[in-house]
């Protein structure tokens, strides 16, 4: 995907607003809890990890997600 900073920041909004942006649903709620949601299972320790602590981490749809509450390289909430 190949895009502007300013379109990215609107998409990023977006996903902060629960899949709204300018009074226009663009996605659905479940749709937004799918994409900060751990579908991965637990990330390895294997060679090629690009998260930093590498087993406290998972990834949604687009996103790194939190699986251990208190291990965050940045702010976020804990996926379940």
């Amino acid at each position: 995907m190949v895009s502007t900073i300013g379109d990215y920041a609107r998409f990023a909004q977006m996903v902060l607003n629960g899949g709204t942006l300018d009074g226009r649903r663009y996605l659905s709620p479940k749709t937004i809890a799918y994409m900060g949601s751990n579908i991965s299972g637990r990330i390895g320790r294997g060679a090629g990890t690009l998260l930093p602590t590498r087993t406290r981490f998972g990834f949604g749809l687009g996103f790194a997600v939190r699986t251990e509450a208190g291990v965050s390289f940045a702010e976020g909430s804990v996926a379940r």
